[in-house]
């Protein structure tokens, strides 16, 4: 922004350009009216511009290398005035004619008021009215040496002052109070431009601070609107990420809901395949009871064959006189191991179910996990002992087939036991022994049932447990299902929640922007 004194040092400028245009001015003039000029007269007039030109290229000069002080082109301007008011005074000392031309003419007197106003251009309102009372004195001396010299005479009389030799007195007394008059007013014109200027300076500053002020409080805004953005950004960014991770958990709760449910479904199915399980091991239990009362008979029955065996031993040397009575011995003996056939069917076939009854207290044991690892290991000794169970049925079935074999041939020998009792003796002797055998056998089997029930009983129990055990963990299923369903609803809430705030964070952002561009610009 250009200041008053900027256009002060600028007028300094203007001023030399003003006086080359007067060089050339006074140049085209005295070329014009050279045939009009005495020689005396154009001389005077030819070096005035010579000299003027002169200083005025040196100005010019000086202007380009560098800047020339005020008293310079003070002294210039001093110098254009002295030089204007010494062509007037010795055009007027040449005699009455060139003092009246000199008088008259006034292109002259008005290039004071040129000089006088491109005086103000310097800036100084002494300087102004410093070259006011030169103009006026040297306007002075050329109306006093014309009078004094010239030889002109000052009138008031109208027509006398327009005749050769004459001069209006009020007219030529004015010029010098006119010169002075228009230098007080362009001085009073400087003075006004410099308050204005001193005014303008400090509103200047006053506008430029406030500019400073402004462009401060804008770089504050600026960089509050970017950080707020950012902040906003980054905040939104949260948000969403937030609001996509509630979203996600929402859905991974809608899952796990889903798994509990099926996992209460399976939970309820499978407390009822051990309740079911529960039932057929109490039926087992029973069948397992009744076994065993079958098993103490058939090992009486053992005990009492042990001691027919004995008897027919004893009573095998009459056999020839009581080989009637050892057919129905025979008889009777073939009839008990059609019974104990019969028990080893059964037996055989509790040894197939009790395999079927420990293969699926496996399977339910794998299902119940930690809690039916005890189950698991009872059904592995019940398999076990279904195992022996019909290893020892398959051996019971070999030695009653054997034992009919050998009572049938018994039998037939007791038609001829003349020349077979010898024989018989010794198959009578294996039969005790294969007796004693079984006996032992049904005494171990005896054992292995009482052992068998005690185990069933202790899986019972543990079928009990585990069924109390699952509908405690169906119940608690049930209520975790509520809780995860009620926090389902709340991370649905706090998820739609979220989203309302990031609308408004957007809508926060998009004010941050506009505050932001407002900022900028």
């Amino acid at each position: 922004m250009e200041q008053i004194e900027d256009l002060w040092i600028k007028g300094k400028i203007i001023i030399n350009r003003i006086r080359f245009g007067l060089v050339i001015l006074f140049t085209l003039s005295l070329a014009g009216a050279k045939d009009s000029f005495q020689p005396v007269m154009f001389q005077i007039h030819s070096w005035a511009t010579v000299i003027m030109a002169i200083y005025c290229l040196v100005s010019y000069i000086w202007q380009k290398k560098g800047n020339p002080p005020d008293l310079f082109h003070k002294s210039l301007v001093i110098l254009d005035i002295i030089l204007l008011s010494l062509t007037i005074i010795l055009d007027s000392a040449l005699g009455t004619v060139e003092a009246k031309s000199a008088l008259s003419n006034i292109v002259v007197y008005f290039i004071y008021f040129f000089i006088l106003s491109y005086s103000g251009f310097l800036g100084d309102r002494r300087f102004v009215l410093t070259t006011s009372v030169v103009a006026a004195i040297g306007a002075s001396i050329g109306l006093f040496v014309a009078v004094k010299i010239g030889g002109i005479q000052l009138t008031e009389k109208p027509n006398l002052s327009s005749q050769p030799g004459y001069a209006g007195l009020s007219t030529e007394v004015l010029k010098p109070v006119f010169i002075f008059t228009g230098g007080l007013i362009i001085s009073v014109l400087v003075n006004l431009f410099n308050k204005i200027g001193r005014i303008g300076s400090v509103k200047a500053e006053e506008a430029k601070k406030l500019l400073d002020s402004s462009n401060a409080n804008r770089d504050i805004i600026k960089n509050s609107a970017e950080q707020l953005e950012h902040s906003i950004g980054a905040f939104s960014n949260y948000v969403s990420n937030t609001s996509n991770k509630l979203e996600s958990q929402a859905a991974s709760l809608e899952e796990i809901t889903a798994v509990i449910e099926e996992l209460s479904s399976s939970f309820i199915s499978n407390s009822n395949s051990i309740e079911d399980q529960n039932q057929k091991v109490k039926k087992l239990s029973a069948d397992s009871k009744e076994l065993k009362s079958i098993v103490e008979t058939i090992f009486q029955y053992s005990k009492d064959l042990v001691k027919i065996a004995e008897e027919n031993k004893a009573d095998t040397e009459n056999v020839a006189h009581v080989s009637e009575k050892t057919s129905r011995f025979l008889e009777s003996i073939h009839s008990s191991f059609d019974k104990v056939d019969e028990i080893n069917k059964i037996m055989a076939e509790i040894g197939d179910k009790t395999n079927l009854l420990a293969l699926n207290a496996s399977i339910e044991a794998a299902r119940a996990g930690d809690v039916g690892r005890g189950f698991a290991v009872v059904a592995t000794e019940v398999s076990k002992l279904a195992d022996f169970t019909a290893k020892n049925a398959k051996i019971i079935s070999t030695v009653v087939t054997e034992s009919r074999t050998y009572i049938r041939e018994a039998t037939n020998a007791s038609t001829s036991t003349g020349n077979l009792t010898n024989s018989q003796i010794g198959k009578l002797i294996h039969t005790l022994e294969k007796i004693t055998a079984m006996n032992q056998m049904y005494d171990k089997q005896k054992r292995i049932i009482e052992n068998f029930l005690l185990e069933l009983s202790d899986i019972d129990i543990l079928s009990s447990n585990i069924s109390i055990s699952t509908t405690e963990q169906i119940l608690g299923q049930k209520e975790a299902s509520k809780g995860i369903q009620s926090l389902e609803v709340e991370v649905n809430e706090i998820s739609r929640t979220s989203r309302d705030l990031e609308d408004n964070i957007h809508s926060i952002r998009k004010q941050s922007q506009e505050l932001l561009l407002m900022s900028k610009n």
